[in-house]
């Protein structure tokens, strides 16, 4: 692709980001996913406080959040997660939590679906058994929820690259810069494969991989960048001083708002890439006929002889 090509690529995806409303199913998304999201984090950490007890349950979790998103957004969940109280107090109450916090999820998941049909031009079949339905609402669901062995995976390695590089640095400020580079590495090499694995799955329509990876790159990379722009911004601003945790949820709600944005607009940057460029491109092919060096049909001169 030229430079042409490509202004046509991302004009073309800013324009249809705007006529599917775009902004607005990115709210919708951020109201059904921030619902069940606390809730979601203190099931996970009662469910490894089995394995590794309260307190390592808890950094672990931190630690996966700062591999995908940085340790600004970490923080914030931290603090968002300090100030709240554990589920499972009764059983009712761990039924009811348990209940509505997958419901919720199942519920988000069920709208990002309906989105990316909807940036792919896709109109399912509707299933009138009930078994098709929940079968289409619970399966990205699923899907996403594997995607954290992902993360879980990439947080064993990159605390072992950052234990590496405190072992093996000698200079204070060169450890700083080196970590703080291993940290953009792992987090856009994360986001990226991330986004690529749900444009890939999550849309119903058939999609192939050459069709999101250049969309992945540019959202990971978005992604990436965004994160500390807004860490540049929670250490210069202290956002818990004055309301206290809910700072923290405030800026986790817009974070997650701008994470949904970046992630949609990707999806219709593949949809473009696959309808302009790539398995769905149906520019016309133009053969070019070379002309002959010697004509077939004999001339008056060969018939003489």
């Amino acid at each position: 692709m030229n430079r042409k090509d490509i202004a046509q690529l991302f004009g073309t995806s800013l324009r249809d980001w705007q006529e599917d409303s775009i902004p607005l199913r990115a709210a919708a998304l951020t109201f059904f996913i921030i619902l069940p999201l606390p809730s979601l984090l203190l099931i996970v950490v009662s469910i490894f406080s089995l394995f590794y007890g309260q307190a390592q349950a808890f950094q672990l979790l931190i630690q996966q959040i700062s591999a995908f998103a940085g340790p600004a957004i970490a923080e914030l969940f931290r603090v968002l997660l300090a100030s709240a109280s554990s589920p499972f107090t009764s059983l009712w109450t761990s039924v009811t939590v348990g209940a509505f916090s997958v419901g919720g999820a199942v519920g988000a998941f069920a709208v990002l679906r309906d989105t990316m049909d909807t940036i792919w031009e896709y109109k399912p079949l509707r299933s009138r058994r009930l078994a098709g339905k929940i079968r289409r609402w619970i399966g990205p669901f699923v899907l996403v929820s594997s995607l954290g062995l992902i993360v879980v995976a990439s947080t064993q390695i990159a605390t072992f690259m950052f234990d590496a590089i405190r072992l093996l640095s000698v200079n204070i400020v060169l450890t700083h810069i080196s970590l703080m580079a291993a940290q953009v590495i792992v987090s856009f090499a994360l986001s990226t494969l991330l986004f690529a694995i749900v444009y890939k799955m999550i849309p119903e329509a058939k999609v192939r991989w050459k069709d999101v990876t250049l969309a992945a790159l540019v959202a990971g990379g978005a992604f990436t960048v965004t994160n500390y722009i807004i860490g540049t911004y929670l250490a210069t601003f202290t956002v818990t001083t004055i309301v206290g945790a809910a700072g923290s949820l405030f800026i986790i709600l817009l974070w997650i708002y701008i994470l949904n944005q970046i992630a949609l607009f990707g999806a219709e940057l593949s949809k473009v890439y696959a309808t302009d460029f790539g398995s769905r491109s149906k520019k016309p092919v133009i053969i070019q006929i070379m002309p002959l060096e010697k004509p077939i049909s004999p001339t008056l001169k060969d018939l003489e002889t």
